[in-house]
């Protein structure tokens, strides 16, 4: 929800904006050297405003605009008299609420819905109270008369609500009128809701005396006020029967040859289809944006060609000449206006965290410059050398012997380990559904066997006897994967300083089983993961680390820790005795030990393809169950004995480590040696 300061409360999604109005999109042009260096004129001189006010809290106009936010619906209020910038109120789809009013009554901004729930009404009335203007006597009839929930910025400060210094005529008539009634409940405590101190955001139950509340202060600063965040239970309504699916107990018949029969039947079915020769489409020509499409600039071209027209007929027709030669002049101008429209636009779009060589390359592909690729003068042996890089980088022999000697005396014990899980019975061992394969299907680029997503999403409009789903089955229930499916190629994307990061290309299939197996796998180990494992989890991304991060005020020294080629030196043995102590075992178990182990790549690099290489470490960078076995891997760092005060943070191979006490040495010293028993 909003107020009219601008601050925004209970919204779970904001963006900041540059203040510059975003204009109409326009017409691309081809803007010439003098027009991008104005352009970089006018961005340089929007950062150097922006620098200027870092340290200035802005708030967020709302004004007639205000964010879509994806599952939410919204309310807008926009003050007419121009004495406030407007509010705002989100409501997740879903959720039995109706609108019930909007409004300014003697500077009591408003936007009202109605909760329903088991018969009961109850309002929730998102309110912002100007200066001077709270009086009880103008708020709407039914908040003091029916069940209510007051939220928002009162601008009522008073010493004993929380606002230790400074007491206003709001604060007094608020504290006045909650000391006359015994019909209001005031949650929050006095903790200071902004960013100069005091308490101006309030949340008040009215004649609600069965309700208990709960009432967080949101400590990531959105604006120059603190969110106040507010729990309260609301009974729910009787559960609704549903039609639930019914899994097949019965497996699927069928060996693994008989796998490959269908899946060799399969492939040749749709090769057959797609070479099958079809009536050409028509080809469009693409379309080239030009000033046209501003009907201004349309029209002034229209009479350039009529008094062209003109003079060609007549050429001593003077007047039709000098017409013809003003048009022309204004015609000129009105375009170089379109240009500084567009540059606007497209400055207008820009972040403050854009780099300057992001900034750059969006230039040049607006100028139709691609960005240059050096290459190589012989890419079959440079992919040959990576593929070879990338297979020393993945081998027991970069560990130290005595690691090795470890890893070889463990071995044949968690090998026994995972031969006696695979064998017994568990519940993610049941056939895949046809419900599952179709929230499986995504977006992505076909691997070596050349199907991709559109062919599958056309077999899977087969609901009996689909022969996408058979071959899956099969494979789940001989717990191995075709070779096809076990080779990958290997796109070296170049990253800044020079190296390459690996990104690997499955096939389809493949990757639709994957996401099959990771929605097994995270009902069988995600409520078991820490809570200090981020990454590649719902709920759990980079800002939700910053946040841990910073809330720990006791954190008086931090040591950083990145451990190189993670994803490259991953035991495979490590990953399977963790998902085995996580509770994975069955046939879900066993497929993942066929995805690991005896996996091939081949690197493709300028067009070149290098041959089949065995890795013996690592994990599939770019596979879509990759993420969640390193978290599995990561896991046990989390779960490690820390001494007291210690808070270990892990996104993704980069872990951190905070502490209140000057200890980091040994703290990094326990990291390495738990990395080395890890990889």
């Amino acid at each position: 929800m909003g107020d009219a300061a601008g601050e925004w409360t209970l919204v779970t999604h904001r963006k900041r904006r540059c203040s510059v109005p975003l204009p109409v999109p326009t017409a691309s042009p081809e803007p010439d050297q003098e027009y991008v260096m104005s352009a970089l004129q006018i961005l340089v001189e929007q950062m150097s405003r922006l620098t200027r006010d870092v340290d200035d809290l802005k708030t967020r106009e709302v004004g007639l605009w205000v964010p879509e936010l994806q599952g939410y619906a919204s309310h807008t209020f926009s003050c007419g008299d121009g004495s406030s910038q407007g509010m705002a109120t989100y409501i997740r789809r879903g959720i039995p609420v109706t609108f019930r009013e909007m409004g300014i009554t003697e500077g009591i901004e408003f936007i009202t819905v109605c909760l329903h729930s088991l018969g009961e009404v109850i309002y929730f009335v998102n309110m912002y109270i100007h200066a001077g203007a709270l009086n009880v006597e103008n708020f709407p009839d039914y908040v003091l008369e029916e069940q209510t929930v007051i939220m928002g910025d009162l601008n009522a400060r008073h010493k004993e609500l929380g606002s230790h210094l400074t007491t206003n005529a709001n604060g007094v008539r608020w504290k006045a009128f909650l000391d006359t009634t015994d019909i209001v409940v005031l949650f929050g405590g006095h903790a200071p809701t902004h960013v100069q101190g005091g308490r101006l955001n309030y949340v008040a139950l009215i004649n609600m005396p069965t309700y208990t509340a709960e009432t967080l202060l949101v400590r990531s600063l959105l604006s120059d006020h603190f969110a106040l965040e507010t729990i309260f239970p609301v009974q729910s309504g009787p559960a609704v029967p549903r039609k639930r699916l019914t899994v097949p107990c019965c497996p699927c018949d069928g060996s693994f040859a008989d796998a490959e029969a269908l899946y060799d039947g399969l492939l040749l079915t749709i090769r057959g289809f797609i070479t099958t020769p079809r009536a050409l489409a028509r080809i469009h020509t693409p379309r080239r944006w030009t000033y046209t499409t501003n009907p201004v600039i349309l029209n002034c071209q229209q009479m350039l060609t009529a008094y062209q027209r003109h003079w060609q007929l007549n050429p001593a027709d003077t007047e039709s000449r000098d017409a013809m030669v003003t048009v022309a002049r204004h015609l000129t101008d009105l375009r170089q206006q379109e240009r500084k429209k567009y540059w606007v636009s497209f400055l207008g779009q820009m972040r403050r965290t854009r780099s300057l060589q992001k900034v750059w390359h969006h230039v040049n592909s607006v100028r139709g410059k691609p960005r240059q690729q050096v290459c190589d003068p012989d890419p079959a042996s440079r992919a040959r050398e990576l593929v070879v890089q990338r297979k020393e980088a993945s081998s027991f022999s970069g560990f130290p012997v005595e690691h090795q000697e470890a890893l070889d005396r463990q071995r044949p014990q968690r090998m026994e380990l995972i031969r006696h899980s695979v064998s017994l019975p568990d519940d993610t061992s049941v056939p895949i559904t046809h419900d599952e394969l179709l929230s499986a299907v995504k977006l992505g680029h076909p691997g070596k066997d050349g199907i991709a997503y559109d062919i599958l999403n056309a077999l899977l409009e087969v609901t009996v006897d689909n022969p996408v789903l058979d071959l899956l089955n099969m494979y789940l229930t001989a717990g191995k994967l075709p070779h096809s499916w076990k080779t990958a190629i290997t796109i070296l994307a170049p990253k800044g300083d020079g190296t390459f990061r690996p990104i690997s290309h499955s096939t389809c299939l493949c990757k639709m089983m994957e996401w099959v197996i990771l929605n097994r796998l995270v009902y069988k180990v995600g409520h078991v993961l820490s809570g200090n494992v981020h990454g590649f989890l719902k709920g759990h991304s980079t800002s939700h680390c910053f946040v841990e991060c910073l809330i720990n005020k006791d954190a008086t020294c931090r040591a950083f820790v990145d451990l190189k080629g993670a994803c490259d030196r991953a035991n495979k043995d490590v990953i399977m005795e963790e998902l085995i102590l996580k509770g994975v075992r069955g046939r879900l178990l066993g497929w993942i030990r066929d995805y690991l182990y005896n996996r091939t790549a081949q690197v493709w690099f300028q067009g070149a393809v290098s041959s089949e290489e065995v890795f013996e470490l690592g994990t599939l960078q770019g596979g879509v169950l990759s993420p969640m076995l390193c978290n599995v891997l990561m896991d046990k760092i989390a779960h490690c004995s820390f001494p007291q005060g210690t808070q270990v943070l892990i996104y993704a191979d980069d872990i951190l480590l905070q502490c209140p006490t000057l200890r980091t040495q040994g703290y990094t010293q326990g990291i390495s040696y738990v990395c080395s028993q890890t990889v």
